[in-house]
């Protein structure tokens, strides 16, 4: 019985004394994560601005190319517009689009659903609060290509 206890006695204070897990690995910053998830080419599957479907008006897909923290609207290949993106992963996620010659800001707020990326923004003015067309809001849905 002596030899239980010292045994049950040792097992106690190893189990007792043992080290502290070691600490999980920092994750990356959100903000890149979201960037990279942004990574590649995306196509508008809905595409409106103060209420109405703007989408309708166009025969060419509209595409959405980000390369680092680079962005380029196109129409089929045609790249009509190139961006700057910065983004704040907080809550909610909020998007700064400008453009390469700064004649355009547009502030938003994004969110990523499956293969689909929501962006409501406007130009000027404050930063949308909701996921909707009102307004002077351009409210764009992407699916990933």
């Amino acid at each position: 019985m002596s030899g239980r206890f010292w045994l049950l006695f040792t097992l106690t204070l190893v189990v007792g004394f043992a080290p502290a897990p070691l600490p999980r690995t920092r994750r990356a910053d959100a903000e890149g994560d979201d960037l990279r998830k942004m990574q590649g080419t995306w196509v508008v599957i809905r595409y409106e601005h103060g209420g109405n479907d703007n989408l309708k008006h166009y025969t060419q897909e509209i595409r959405f190319t980000f390369q680092g923290n680079k962005m380029t609207c196109s129409l089929d290949d045609d790249v009509r517009t190139r961006w700057e993106v910065e983004l704040s992963p907080g809550s909610p996620r909020t998007v700064t689009r400008t453009r390469d010659d700064r004649s355009f800001v547009m502030r938003g707020i994004y969110r990523f659903e499956g293969n689909k990326l929501t962006v409501c923004e406007t130009q000027g003015g404050d930063r949308p609060t909701a996921f909707d067309s009102k307004g002077q809001n351009w409210l764009i849905v992407m699916r990933r290509r």
